[in-house]
């Protein structure tokens, strides 16, 4: 059996709160939209796609080790983005400041996930929270507000990694987690 996996970096969940509440403020009305739900909001630092439940164990046990190695990592977040597809806004995210941590265990679950036979990403790093999915782009014209809105960092600190399953459904996708692991450095 097949499950759909990624590894996300968690937010803390009074940061999203502050999320939520910065984004109602800029949006408004915002009772039209299908915003990502609370539960859903989290850093991808690798989507690995279709996975066998039997690598399963190996996935866990190299992002156990990477929580060794990093600990928590200090983050914020600075600004909204929106990815555009055929020049039509899809995703309205939250976008991190550069934060050399992050890229660094950006860089070592690709190299590990690589190790273990998942495609490597050659994109560069674009550490963000996706915020709302555009289905429909007439019911979502005041998504642009976002791009130009000021507000001050959002500082954090997480210390935890997860391995996710994303179930596709007619409604959206459904998240359930697989394995949480608390980042703690190991000492030596």
């Amino acid at each position: 059996m097949k499950n759909r996996l990624f590894i996300a970096l968690d937010i803390p969940e009074d940061v999203i709160e502050v999320i939520i509440d910065l984004r109602n403020k800029i949006y408004g009305d915002y009772s039209r939209i299908n915003w990502e739900p609370k539960e859903k909001l989290h850093i991808t630092m690798k989507f690995l796609g279709d996975v066998d439940e039997s690598s399963t164990t190996s996935i866990i046990n190299a992002i156990e080790e990477i929580g060794r190695n990093f600990g928590p990592i200090k983050c914020s977040f600075n600004k909204f983005g929106i990815f555009y597809k055929d020049r039509m806004p899809r995703i309205l995210w939250l976008g991190t400041t550069y934060n050399e941590q992050l890229v660094k265990m950006y860089e070592t679950i690709n190299d590990e996930m690589f190790k273990l036979g998942f495609e490597k990403e050659e994109r560069k790093f674009k550490s963000h929270l996706t915020i709302l999915r555009v289905k429909e782009y007439n019911n979502n014209r005041n998504i642009e507000k976002f791009k130009d809105a000021v507000f001050d960092e959002i500082n954090f600190v997480s210390d935890k990694l997860s391995l996710i399953k994303s179930e596709l459904e007619p409604a959206g996708s459904v998240y359930t987690i697989v394995k949480k692991i608390i980042m703690k450095k190991s000492e030596e």
